[in-house]
């Protein structure tokens, strides 16, 4: 998406909409709930948003602007993250540590069904937030200059992206039909990308741009997560956790929801603090909420899910 432009064509196309700058934030935070499912790496996201950070603030008179866009751009990302199954390393750790423990998985489009909607309203939520904190009333007001990028009649190679892209998801949200996985049908979209005539990038500049201690790190943290099982590590972990939150009714089964998902929130968020990594999160708290939800005979694929919303 990057390579071919047609990133930054969805994002002028949506941004060039805007005639005030509040306009702009919250068009902006719109077009990156859908970049969840077509670039699954944040960074990639950030990316892809640059042109209009670098055309509606370009000049020193817009340095407030500046650092509030700035701001607004990875906060967006992140919390819009949990719109796809794909939109992190760590979502694909949790299902496979589900899988591992349960034998059952989230699938692609149930929880595109869960975490969509909830993405959007955090991602306005987030948007309103930092209109209030960073911009006064006049300067959301203000009037931004027209986007002068991802115009013009789409390329052969933006149009081959869109056609994989749309097969790709296809066979994503229909996975239960087929039986193919995900991580299957995403390297066979990227083996077309990289071929010759029909792709539109080489495949070493392909494997330049895969982070490889990532992927190393992620299967040495499912490797972790299921030690923390067998070794009754996360029993012990749970534990801690309970402790630290006072509620040992959780144990059993006798709190309300509420309260069940505020314990989950306040744990998922407060681990933020000693871990920095959303694979490290995932990895050493997954397989104790697994636990956690089945001695308090709660759903685990609920648990799991609202937890990795927090972690996001």
């Amino acid at each position: 998406f990057e390579t071919s432009g047609l990133a930054a064509r969805m994002t002028g196309a949506v941004a060039a909409r805007a005639r005030t700058t509040g306009q702009l934030f919250w068009l902006t935070t719109l077009v990156l709930i859908p970049l969840t499912f077509l670039i699954p790496s944040t960074s990639g996201r950030a990316a892809a948003t640059l042109p209009a950070l670098n055309a509606f603030f370009g000049g020193p008179e817009a340095g407030r602007g500046r650092r509030a866009y700035a701001i607004l751009i990875p906060t967006i990302i992140l919390v819009a993250t949990t719109a796809a199954l794909t939109g992190a390393g760590s979502h694909m750790l949790a299902e496979d540590l589900l899988a591992q423990r349960l034998g059952e998985r989230f699938g692609f489009a149930r929880w595109a069904m869960w975490g969509l909607p909830f993405a959007l309203a955090a991602s306005l939520i987030s948007c309103w937030v930092v209109l209030r904190l960073f911009l006064q009333r006049d300067e959301r007001a203000a009037p931004v200059s027209r986007a002068d990028f991802g115009r013009g009649r789409m390329t052969a190679p933006e149009w081959r992206v869109l056609i994989i892209a749309a097969v790709t998801f296809g066979l994503w949200f229909t996975t239960p039909w087929h039986g193919f996985r995900i991580a299957g049908v995403a390297v066979a979209a990227m083996v077309v990308l990289t071929a010759p005539v029909v792709g539109v990038m080489k495949f070493k500049a392909a494997m330049k741009t895969v982070n490889w201690s990532l992927v190393l790190f992620v299967g040495a943290a499912l490797v972790l997560g299921q030690a923390l099982i067998n070794t009754q590590a996360a029993g012990w972990l749970v534990g801690a956790l309970f402790d630290l939150t006072n509620l040992d009714t959780i144990r059993n089964g006798n709190a309300p929801a509420i309260v069940v998902v505020g314990a989950i929130a306040v744990i998922s968020l407060v681990s933020h603090l000693f871990m920095t990594s959303h694979v490290a999160r995932t990895a050493a708290l997954g397989p104790p909420f697994i636990l956690m939800a089945q001695t308090a005979e709660l759903n685990p694929v609920a648990v799991l899910f609202i937890a990795t919303a927090g972690m996001n």
